[in-house]
């Protein structure tokens, strides 16, 4: 299906399939993310307190252990309207794709890729994340909430490129238990790659896991 570009650097496919229903969200914690964002977006300072409290120290660590060369070819599946972890990725150099299920959050999230002056780094596009094509990738980021979790993180395993990594997150164990909810995605037991973890400050898990094999194709299921 042919791809259409806009001169502001946010694409859209004509037959993009919309995000599924409250009903299948994984994460508890899916609306919070978003208002979280919505007032991120509106404002700099609150965009710069959410940026550090949530996602400063996380990256730096997911960035370290991912150990990506100089201009990577990177996906974030799950950008949101504030794209935190694409503009790290665009500022450390590399080059972004970045999806969400959602056409305001994509608008949104490309209004600010262009006023943070990203824009030819960061390229931003509607999508479910279960039908992106992966294998192109050097590393694939996952976001927290995103839906459906298991399957994205399973489907972009199975298309990971020879030496490509693959980032998710798990929520804090604590927070999880305070809303005696669980969205853990745990595919050790699933997926022969080489896997390593970090835990941000908050108390969130990051997991990177690499194609150390010599070929892609079906690791788990």
């Amino acid at each position: 299906m042919k791809k259409l570009f806009t001169n502001t650097n946010t694409r859209y496919t004509p037959g993009y399939r919309k995000k599924p229903g409250l009903k299948e969200q994984v994460s508890p914690f899916f609306n919070i993310a978003q208002h979280l964002e919505a007032l991120a977006v509106c404002s700099s300072w609150i965009s710069y307190l959410y940026a550090h409290i949530f996602y400063t120290d996380m990256l730096n660590k997911e960035f370290a252990l991912a150990n990506l060369t100089e201009e990577a070819y990177v996906l974030h599946i799950g950008c949101g309207a504030y794209p935190c972890t694409a503009l790290y990725l665009a500022q450390k150099g590399c080059r972004v794709d970045a999806c969400d299920c959602s056409v305001k959050a994509v608008d949104k999230a490309q209004a600010l890729v262009v006023r943070e002056g990203h824009s030819s780094k960061i390229t931003l596009f509607p999508e479910n994340g279960l039908f992106v094509d992966c294998s192109v990738y050097d590393a694939v980021w996952v976001s927290l909430n995103i839906c459906p979790k298991e399957k994205i993180i399973i489907q972009a395993l199975n298309r990971l490129k020879p030496g490509g990594k693959l980032i998710y997150r798990n929520n804090p164990l604590w927070l999880e238990k305070a809303f005696f909810k669980s969205s853990q995605v745990n595919v050790e037991d699933k997926c022969p790659f080489k896997i390593t973890k970090a835990v941000s400050r908050m108390g969130a898990e990051s997991v990177v896991v690499e194609n150390n094999y010599y070929r892609s194709g079906r690791c788990c299921g």
